[in-house]
């Protein structure tokens, strides 16, 4: 929907779309695969940081690699990818707008996207399309994904529907990122202070 709406108020068009992600990232993925879908959009264009080289983030890659996009820049190329961000800080024609989609995802639309899906599921339960469930395992890395899930629940709360209101529901965080991987490890979510500090996974 950002992507989408990019410019609308301003009047200016999408000049490129910038998606910053790891060898198997699915936020590039996704925005490859919708900008395919809407005609109005440029090719994105894909940065790549390193990541485990197993056969999700292979598949992930090769499937991104499958869509056309603009020239793939990967942690190879240091001083390209930091000539492509930097010249994305530029616009250059005042009437269009370089769009970037951070690392993982972890941003405001990002984890807007994360509510909405949340707020989707809980409808279709509602409906009965689904059971009511009990847990969502999550796999945590930038902590994107689990922030908005953790919102999109008290949303729900908040708004009567029934599909998270048992005592028993729980959202689990599953590390999948070395750095957070540690944090776990050494005891950071479930320390005392973890509990005054939003959004902390424990």
């Amino acid at each position: 929907a950002k992507m989408d709406a990019n410019g609308t108020d301003s009047g200016k068009r999408s000049e490129e779309i910038i998606a910053i992600g790891t060898g198997g990232s699915a936020t590039v993925l996704a925005a490859v695969v919708h900008a395919e879908g809407i005609t109005a959009l440029p090719p994105v264009t894909p940065l790549y940081t390193k990541d485990t080289p197993n056969i999700d983030n292979t598949l992930n890659m090769l499937s991104t690699l499958s869509f056309p996009t603009n020239p793939v820049t990967t942690w190879a190329q240091p001083l390209r990818f930091l000539r492509i961000l930097l010249s994305s800080l530029i616009s250059r024609n005042k009437n269009a707008l370089t769009f970037v989609l951070p690392l993982g995802g972890n941003s405001p639309a990002g984890v807007l996207g994360q509510v909405s899906g949340m707020l989707e599921l809980a409808d279709q339960i509602r409906a009965g399309d689904i059971p009511v469930l009990d847990a969502i395992y999550v796999p945590v890395a930038s902590s994107c994904t689990l922030s908005g899930m953790i919102i999109g629940v008290a949303l729900a709360r908040t708004f009567g529907l029934r599909a998270f209101s048992s005592q028993k529901f729980r959202l689990h965080g599953v590390p999948v990122h070395r750095g957070v991987s540690l944090l776990s490890r050494v005891g950071v979510y479930t320390a005392r202070v973890s509990r005054v500090i939003p959004l902390t996974p424990r």
